[in-house]
């Protein structure tokens, strides 16, 4: 059979079915990897631990040079506002970063060299508008409808894309009593609400 006898609906199938196809291959690839950090403008200093709150905090004198990193670059590549920017008592220590379910938190630690006070500096990075996901559920369920049957069910759902607060991703389940089992497979678009 060739492409021009088709039926319609069945391109356009087809067609959805490569978009997705390759957006699912794009996301694997990206994720198996990519990591590229970026860095947003506004760094506050992070609370204390609740578990630390009662530990009393200690002096002590250091005979060795601290090794920092140079201010004036991590100023520009960190993209670091005042008070820290501006205070030449301030000097920026280490950085790292956590990945979290809605995005990613930098972090910056500082000591103040007058007063010996080492700080923790944290940012929220948001989720760009679009990125790619891998996000892979496999459950498995069981109870009873509204006819009083039982009914198990079991699936895998991964999302491999977003676009804003959407996740786009392929849905596989199968469900039913034990004498009658549906399959179903299909695309999965899913809102989250991000704070």
């Amino acid at each position: 059979m060739k492409w021009s006898e088709l039926a319609l609906r069945l391109k356009i199938i087809l067609g959805l079915l490569f978009v997705v196809g390759a957006l699912a291959g794009s996301s694997a690839i990206y994720n198996w990897f990519a990591d590229k950090p970026v860095i947003s403008e506004t760094f506050n200093e992070a609370k204390d631990m609740k578990k630390a709150k009662d530990i009393p905090k200690e002096h002590i004198k250091i005979n060795v040079p601290i090794e920092i990193l140079n201010k004036e670059q991590a100023v520009k590549k960190l993209k670091i506002g005042d008070p820290i920017k501006s205070n030449p008592n301030i000097q920026v220590g280490d950085t790292g970063e956590v990945k979290t379910e809605d995005g990613k938190i930098n972090i910056l630690s500082t000591i103040d060299t007058q007063s010996g006070k080492i700080s923790i500096q944290t940012e929220k990075e948001p989720l760009s508008f679009f990125g790619f996901e891998n996000d892979l559920e496999i459950y498995a369920e069981g109870g009873m409808n509204t006819k009083g049957n039982v009914e198990i069910g079991g699936g895998l759902k991964w999302d491999f894309a977003r676009v804003a607060n959407t996740n786009i991703g392929a849905v596989g389940e199968i469900r039913g009593s034990q004498d009658d089992l549906i399959g179903f497979a299909g695309v999965r678009l899913t809102y989250h609400r991000r704070r």
